[in-house]
């Protein structure tokens, strides 16, 4: 009898020690995914916050860009009117064997969109360009340099004048020859009518009326 309740004691001690190990191995195996999960859980975290960052930053660049630009519209606006004005305009005051640069306007144009330095540029909400389009022409068989700004004024209504805020420095005229130009100004949409003043710094002037629709 003794050996039988020794053997049932025993099973039933070997059943305990089973449910014992049964019942640790599962917390121990959740803490093993844990531990998993941990170590990749702070690079995911860090690549995440990477990208934000860099999301975050891309957004304030476009969003500064755009508002540097500031277009009124990306639609193109142009408006021209054919001018075709001559003048001569004396070239040197010592050579009198130098003929005169005979300087046109050719047209003028209203336009929300130029290019500076063979990039677009679009004007300021409320604001758009006053181009003129020229044409020198050189009769010598001397090359003639241009400053085409130093000719040219817009009057406003209170009579002030205003030198071009668009324009090339000097332009080189070869001998027998005929080159184009543009001056340009930034004006008021909402203004149609202006009054251009050219002829020489020092010489007499004359006015040009534009009138635009």
């Amino acid at each position: 009898m003794a050996s039988r309740d020794r053997g049932h004691f025993l099973s039933i001690d070997k059943f305990f020690q089973f449910r014992f190990n049964t019942h640790y191995s599962a917390p121990l195996k959740f803490q093993a995914k844990m531990d998993t999960f941990k170590k990749y859980l702070r690079p995911l975290v860090l690549i995440v916050l990477l990208v934000g960052l860099l999301g975050g930053a891309y957004y304030l660049y476009q969003n500064q860009d755009s508002t540097n630009k500031a277009p009124t519209s990306r639609k193109v606006e142009r408006q021209v009117i054919t001018l075709n004005k001559s003048f001569e305009y004396p070239v040197s005051n010592t050579d009198t064997s130098l003929s005169p640069l005979k300087v046109t306007f050719v047209t003028a144009q209203l336009t929300n969109r130029i290019l500076v330095s063979r990039k677009p540029q679009y004007a300021r909400s409320g604001t758009k360009y006053l181009m003129l389009n020229l044409l020198l022409e050189n009769e010598n068989t001397k090359r003639i340099n241009f400053k085409t700004r130093d000719i040219v004024r817009l009057i406003d209504n209170n009579g002030k004048k205003f030198a071009p805020s668009y324009f090339n420095k000097t332009v080189a005229v070869e001998g027998d020859s005929a080159k184009k130009d543009v001056v340009g100004f930034l004006v008021p949409i909402d203004i149609k009518n202006f009054k251009i003043q050219y002829g020489p710094l020092a010489g007499s002037k004359q006015t040009l009326e534009l009138k635009f629709k």
